[in-house]
């Protein structure tokens, strides 16, 4: 039984990181953001009700907001609705405590470049 719920939990897991990076990458294509800059964004960052995001002088030369997409205000709204709980600011939770995991570091870049 243990076994069977260790399974469920690493399958969740693996689910729950498809929609994040999938949420990372719609915003870095989207935006032309590097992936340091896409894991600055917090949730204040992000409207998804009214599809735009706010653009931080660190993330370009000329801040404001910047209209996002259907496809990426979707990706995020998923990405949201299953976001463990945190008090963390930051949109995108690490695997890690304040560094991102290498195992996000290689499906962002498997995706982009392959």
């Amino acid at each position: 039984m243990k076994a069977e719920t260790n399974n469920y939990i690493d399958q969740l897991s693996r689910e729950i990181a498809k929609i994040r990076n999938k949420a990372i990458l719609t915003l870095m294509l989207e935006h032309d953001l590097e992936l340091n800059q896409v894991m600055e964004i917090t949730l204040s960052d992000i409207d998804v009700h009214n599809k735009r995001i706010t653009i931080k002088p660190a993330m370009a030369s000329m801040p404001g907001y910047a209209k996002i997409s259907h496809g990426t205000a979707a990706a995020l709204a998923n990405y949201l609705r299953v976001r463990s709980p945190s008090k963390e600011k930051k949109l995108f939770l690490s695997e890690g405590n304040s560094t991102m995991s290498s195992s996000l570091a290689r499906a962002i870049e498997q995706k982009m470049f392959s």
